[in-house]
């Protein structure tokens, strides 16, 4: 069984002060750290240390990488934990438009990152395409960080949104 981070830490006072003290950016990004394995295979933690030496290397070889990660940071600690619409998406929930606008939110965030993840040619580390997504929240390409339900979604709505254009005053629409 593979012990998580978080239970590592309650067995451990030193390793938790270690963890408690870290700069990190959001509550999001410890409750993320703290579900991670907590690594004892040699290879293993090998592995992952080679993928942080093989980033830093690729960071300190291009300067201005740093300036437009910086210019992203911003929307990385406004990340917000979408477990829960998940959840409710994988039950066969209909989301409601906050829930449909945090994972927009998500997807617009992860699109940029893996533009300047492959833009530095660092694919290595780019995270999970979700431009299917993307394009189902955001059909017109807008790449705005708000929702919005958009004509294109549907004939039919395209239809009574033209009809109460023509004639707002008519309630029955």
């Amino acid at each position: 069984m593979v012990m998580k981070l978080r239970k590592y830490i309650e067995t451990f006072s030193d390793f938790r002060f270690i963890i408690e003290n870290l700069e990190l950016e959001s509550s999001f990004s410890k409750q993320i750290l703290l579900e991670k394995p907590f690594l004892t295979n040699k290879k293993e933690i090998e592995n992952q240390y080679n993928r942080i030496k093989s980033l830093l290397n690729s960071i300190s070889r291009i300067d201005f990488l740093l300036n437009d990660f910086k210019r992203e940071k911003h929307r990385l600690c406004e990340l917000r934990d979408i477990r829960g619409t998940i959840s409710r998406l994988e039950s066969g929930a209909i989301l409601d438009d906050i829930e449909l606008f945090e994972i927009k939110s998500l997807a617009l965030t992860s699109s940029k990152v893996n533009t300047l993840l492959l833009e530095y040619k660092l694919d290595e580390f780019s995270t999970i395409t979700i431009n299917q997504v993307l394009s189902l929240l955001d059909p017109e390409g807008k790449n705005i960080g708000s929702f919005y339900v958009y004509d294109s979604y549907s004939q039919e709505l395209r239809e009574l949104r033209s009809k109460y254009k023509q004639n707002p005053e008519n309630s029955d629409l």
